[in-house]
């Protein structure tokens, strides 16, 4: 065969499932129709004694394996940002080969990589509801109980800079501005006489992202690239159907559509971007 030929391709698994496949029931109003963008971000990890890709699929046939969901209804740009950490530790005196994967919101969510099982429990936790028109949203989040976040997480008055009393009130009544509130608060509608958005920390660049971590099996320590990030979630109608034909994108008013984080929050840098406080 030449070696400049392309490789035929071994396996794949459909990312979206098809009529009559396994979650479909999941997308709501028959979504998985015409939805056909939800490719791996990340990189993934391969352990060929146990023939699994992680996501994970059968590494010789894509078949899904196992999986859990680590965000419902995502509406905050938190995707699995890289690959999971493959590790054998011990766990109340047993041998575990486990699956740690960081997160953009600053969890580590660690699993039996064979079973798919949590090591420790992971608790469904309720999270502040939306007011956004239209738009369906997740009642609960899947929390870990352990490890404990790795990064700071939500935004409160007591978040913000404090180095003096007159820099704490500028960022009060910058703040004042935007809806804010633990993590998982959803975005909101900019309103020129309302609020500006919901500021999410972390953002969506935010946590361990695509630099993801490693794990020293001498020291049993895990390694882990983190950044708070905060970015603003605040929604606007489409100027113009040919811009979008979604109800709302992510936007100012008046402004040109572009991706773009706050220039206030970040330009004042009036949330702090420091490890979390004991």
């Amino acid at each position: 065969m030449d070696s400049t030929s392309e490789p035929a391709s071994v396996c794949g698994f459909p990312s979206i499932p098809q009529a009559g496949e396994f979650g479909v029931d999941t997308w709501l109003k028959d979504s998985w129709s015409y939805t056909d963008n939800t490719g791996v971000w990340g990189q993934v990890s391969v352990d060929e004694q146990l023939s699994l890709v992680y996501l994970p699929v059968d590494l010789q046939t894509g078949k899904r394996k196992w999986h859990y969901q680590l965000v419902h209804h995502g509406i905050w740009d938190m995707d699995i940002p890289c690959a999971p950490i493959l590790a054998d530790i011990v766990v109340d005196g047993r041998a575990v080969k486990v699956a740690a994967q960081p997160t953009k919101q600053s969890y580590l969510y660690v699993f039996d990589r064979t079973t798919g099982q949590p090591i420790w429990p992971i608790e469904e936790k309720p999270v502040p509801p939306g007011d956004m028109p239209g738009e369906w949203y997740a009642p609960t989040q899947p929390i870990p109980t352990k490890p404990p976040p790795y990064d700071n997480q939500g935004v409160s008055i007591e978040s913000l800079i404090d180095f003096t009393p007159e820099l704490r009130a500028e960022a009060e009544k910058l703040v004042s501005h935007y809806r804010i509130g633990p993590l998982f608060r959803p975005p909101s509608l900019i309103k020129v006489d309302g609020t500006l958005g919901t500021i999410s920390v972390p953002g969506s660049l935010g946590g361990a992202n695509w630099p993801g971590g490693s794990y020293d099996a001498d020291s049993h320590t895990m390694y882990l690239f983190s950044q708070s990030a905060p970015t603003t979630l605040g929604l606007v109608q489409p100027p113009d159907p040919k811009v979008s034909d979604m109800n709302y994108i992510i936007g100012i008013p008046g402004a040109a559509p572009k991706c773009a984080k706050s220039a206030t929050l970040r330009r004042f840098n009036v949330v702090r971007e420091e490890p979390p406080r004991p």
